[in-house]
């Protein structure tokens, strides 16, 4: 397991540069992201595997994949439809009122 504190001070360095999330760090793609966010840490004096960064990705995907809520039926369709959300005729979808 990664040690927390050196993820901790990661999260703080990201935050103090963000730009470093441009570029591989903020590709999407997981491993090429680890490895880029292991080299700055490194940069920075920090120590971390891209392994152990991967496993923070992983951990966090999964917290965050409990809480997803999936939308009820009328909110479903009022987000469905593409169209003008200005319209009190047609609710939400196309009007001919609004441009």
């Amino acid at each position: 397991m990664a040690n927390v504190d050196n993820l901790e001070k990661l999260e703080a360095l990201i935050a103090g540069e963000p730009d470093i999330l441009r570029g591989a760090a903020g590709s999407g793609d997981v491993k090429e992201a680890s490895k880029a966010l292991a080299r700055f840490a490194a940069s920075k004096g920090v120590t971390l595997a891209p392994e152990e960064i991967e496993g923070a990705f992983a951990a966090r995907a999964a917290a965050a994949s409990g809480s997803v809520e999936a939308l009820d039926d009328d909110a479903l369709e009022h987000v469905s439809g593409g169209g003008s959300p200005y319209c009190m005729f047609t609710k939400g979808c196309y009007c001919i009122f609004t441009k």
